[in-house]
């Protein structure tokens, strides 16, 4: 072969060979929404680590190996992220156009509170398919190119609608809905929510085909809200169990699905410590639309107005010269949904003022789980007494506690009570407490919106989902009579500055000038 030829071949052979990787690399593009998503992103810009769990996710709800806790597998998804998150970026702008490369002919309905919002996520993905509409295989129709309403040469279609508005058109294999409600004030109005829900069991809802896919997109505003509606069991027409829930908060909680440590914030890269501690300082707003946990505007037995929260400025809000003590509510049980273990600290300052503190154990735990953070919190707290419900530790931890004692030689007076009373008159004494601003619960610590959350929601009747912190709370008012007050700080008086006496040239010449003026005057006495 003449050496032209073997160039010939060579450059046809390179050519091969670039065709079949970008053959390969548009399979990978068509088939992975994360490779979609990195091809369609800003050079440079990689996707957050709660960001991949929204794409991973995703992928696994159109993959059907999304399951739910029943075992089926789940067709409805909620997402809920702090705002500012960037959810909207990978479920209402790069997952339409890659669900509709999915198969030919499927139709996306996306809504959102307002129509001009949900109308420029539609120009987003219009524009991106006409930009990168290769990579999938497909483009838009030359005569449909409105920017709510589109369609693409595989015979896809997008179209939107806002929430509380008619929908007509053609039924949909994905409803998208992302914020159905876009105001504090909309929220707070049960006549806004009621609307909201009416609307989507007869518009939403109705447009959709037979198992549809069903995203809702949302940060928590009230726990009426539209996923508290489809969440609440007792609502009549919630869907809860078939609800796939991915809920990731500012600050990370136990068991946080990103596996950050409690407290952890969301994306340092890009929500910084002054911005959540800004957020903090309303303290329901936060634990709603940044925790996901919104609490009642006031609750049923303990009063929002009556929570007094300090640490505004950090620990160094907390008395020094409190006496600290422990209480514990106990549930030895991981399964899923039962209560947690609870051990709570807090001290007495010299006002008989209680003082919470924010080194909190609130977990679902085994028996041996419990005892270890039970001798951390006592290494680490040296509480004056611990107060526990006695059949709670007779009944399994009593004689892992005392071998753990003896072989560490770690010894604390844990004080075991029979409560004959309810629930709801266990705490009526800290009820009335914070009622008197006597109870100081700490702002800056982790777990200050689930508290609040569980304070807000406590009936005392017995039948509350959630109680283990209401009832350490309940430990509190019924021993407080006993417990030790702090001793005042003294304060010392300051002294009077005593200055070093330092002698002068001109002190010391006239010092001698007097002694010799009295040596003569004793002189001529005699």
């Amino acid at each position: 072969m003449i050496p032209q030829q073997e160039q010939l071949c060579a450059e046809a052979l390179r050519r091969r060979e670039r065709l079949r990787i970008e053959a390969w690399r548009l399979i990978e593009i068509r088939e992975s929404f994360e490779s979609w998503c990195r091809a369609s992103l800003p050079e440079g810009l990689e996707p957050a680590k709660h960001q991949l769990l929204i794409i991973e996710t995703l992928q696994k709800l159109v993959n059907g190996k999304l399951h739910l806790s029943n075992g089926q597998i789940a067709r409805r998804l909620l997402i809920m992220l702090p705002p500012g998150s960037a959810k909207s970026t990978y479920t209402s702008w790069l997952f339409p156009p890659w669900f509709l490369n999915l198969r030919k002919g499927l139709c996306i309905l996306a809504c959102s509170y307002s129509y001009d919002l949900v109308e420029s996520f539609g120009r987003r993905c219009r524009n991106t398919i006409e930009l990168l509409g290769r990579l999938l295989g497909y483009t838009l129709k030359s005569d449909s190119k409105a920017a709510g309403v589109w369609e693409t040469t595989n015979d896809g279609r997008y179209f939107c609608a806002g929430v509380n508005a008619g929908i007509a058109g053609h039924r949909a294999d994905l409803g998208l809905i992302d914020d159905p409600i876009g105001t504090e004030e909309q929220a707070q109005s049960k006549l806004f929510r009621d609307k909201l829900w009416e609307w989507y069991h007869s518009d939403f809802v109705p447009r959709l085909k037979p198992n549809a896919y069903r995203v809702l997109i949302c940060n928590r505003r009230h726990e009426d809200d539209l996923a508290g509606r489809l969440l609440n069991p007792k609502q009549l027409g919630n869907e809860a169990e078939d609800w796939y829930v991915l809920s990731i908060p500012m600050e990370a909680e136990a068991g946080d699905v990103l596996g950050r440590t409690i407290g952890e914030r969301l994306w340092p890269e890009w929500f910084n410590q002054k911005m959540v501690d800004d957020a903090k300082k309303n303290p329901r707003v936060f634990a709603g639309l940044y925790q996901q946990h919104p609490t009642p505007e006031s609750g049923d037995f303990f009063k929002r107005e009556w929570v007094e929260p300090f640490g505004y400025n950090g620990p160094d809000d907390m008395p020094k010269n409190l006496r600290m003590y422990t209480v514990s509510d106990h549930t030895t049980s991981k399964a899923r949904g039962a209560n947690k273990t609870c051990y709570m600290n807090f001290g007495v300052d010299e006002d008989n003022h209680i003082w919470i503190h924010p080194d909190l154990f609130w977990q679902q735990c085994s028996p041996l789980e419990a005892v270890e953070a039970m001798f951390a919190m006592v290494t680490r707290r040296h509480p004056i007494k611990w107060r526990a419900e006695k059949g709670h530790i007779s009944q399994s931890l009593e004689p892992l506690i005392n071998k753990t004692m003896q072989e560490r030689g770690v010894y604390f007076m844990l004080e075991q009570v029979t409560p004959a009373k309810s629930k709801g008159d266990r705490c009526r004494s800290i009820a009335g407490r914070f009622q008197q601003g006597m109870v100081h619960l700490p702002l800056y610590a982790p777990w200050f919106s689930d508290a609040l959350y569980e304070m807000m929601s406590f009936t005392g009747s017995g039948d509350d989902k959630s109680d283990d912190l209401c009832d350490c709370l309940g430990h509190i008012g019924m021993m407080v009579d006993t417990m030790l007050h702090a001793t005042p700080i003294k304060v010392e008086q300051p002294q009077p500055l005593q200055v070093a006496f330092v002698p002068t040239m001109g002190w010391m010449k006239e010092s001698a000038r007097r002694l010799e003026h009295s040596a003569h005057e004793k002189w001529d006495g005699r």
